[in-house]
């Protein structure tokens, strides 16, 4: 895209030598302009659900392993996560 678009090529000529949306072309480009890369930014990921106090007291019962379950042959992580959640939290002290 970058020497495409160096020697003079339009973003739609870009776009459908590499059979990609202009979008994507303008995006990369303008991406390239504001931070140097082409590579697109990592995500945050999600908000922790627990303060610093909490991952403390976390840290103290010992480490944390993934909890998986099935029921039926399915895995029902997001079920047994919520319950995990739900027992922690009962650990850890009202108000931290």
């Amino acid at each position: 895209i970058l020497y495409s678009y160096k020697h003079g090529d339009f973003l739609a000529t870009i776009a459908k030598n590499i059979k990609c949306g202009k979008t994507t072309v303008h995006d990369t480009l303008k991406r390239y302009a504001q931070t140097g890369s082409t590579m697109p930014r990592k995500c945050p990921g999600p908000k922790s659900i627990f303060n610093k106090s909490a991952l403390e007291e976390l840290r103290k019962i010992g480490p944390i392993v993934p909890i998986r379950s099935t029921i039926n042959g399915e895995v029902y992580t997001k079920l047994i996560r919520r319950h995990a959640i739900f027992a922690i939290c009962q650990l850890v002290p009202n108000g931290q």
